[in-house]
């Protein structure tokens, strides 16, 4: 399982911090306690409509963290997919060609549930490979000895 980063955990809890240390110190600039208390005395109770600009406050500053919070998970959501895809296509990859691969010590065939193949076939086959055939120079030398003495060196 991949790890989600720690680093934005703190800077969540930085900004909760901020915003409510800002709220703390607006409450004690504007006496919102005496006036809260100024209230009580007055009505005996408190008003719901002078107390519906702080509740609206307060829902902002909440709609507003959690719109944050959910842009930021998308993104360590859409981070996440994008390295399981890049892993689970690395693993593909990897189990593709793997294990013991029964070969004749003659004329290569493989051997690929009882029925003997061309390795050619069998490597396109199960992994995802073209092959083009030429001669070394080796070989050619051995195999056609007469048309590598008729060509002229290339220097």
């Amino acid at each position: 399982m991949i790890a989600v980063p720690h680093r934005s955990r703190w800077r969540d809890r930085i900004v909760l911090l901020a915003a409510a240390t800002a709220a703390f110190i607006a409450a004690a600039f504007l006496d919102l306690h005496e006036r809260f208390q100024g209230w009580a005395d007055q009505y005996e109770r408190y008003n719901a409509d002078e107390l519906i600009t702080l509740a609206a406050g307060a829902a902002v500053v909440a709609l507003g963290y959690l719109v944050v919070t959910r842009r930021r998970l998308r993104g360590e959501v859409s981070i996440r997919q994008e390295r399981e895809a890049a892993l689970t296509k690395a693993m593909h990859e990897v189990d593709v060609l793997s294990g013991l691969l029964s070969m004749c010590a003659s004329c290569k065939r493989v051997r690929n549930d009882d029925v003997w193949e061309p390795i050619e076939v069998y490597l396109r086959r199960h992994g995802e490979i073209s092959f083009s055939h030429s001669i070394c120079p080796d070989c050619a030398g051995h195999l056609y000895p007469d048309y590598v003495d008729a060509t002229p060196d290339a220097a």
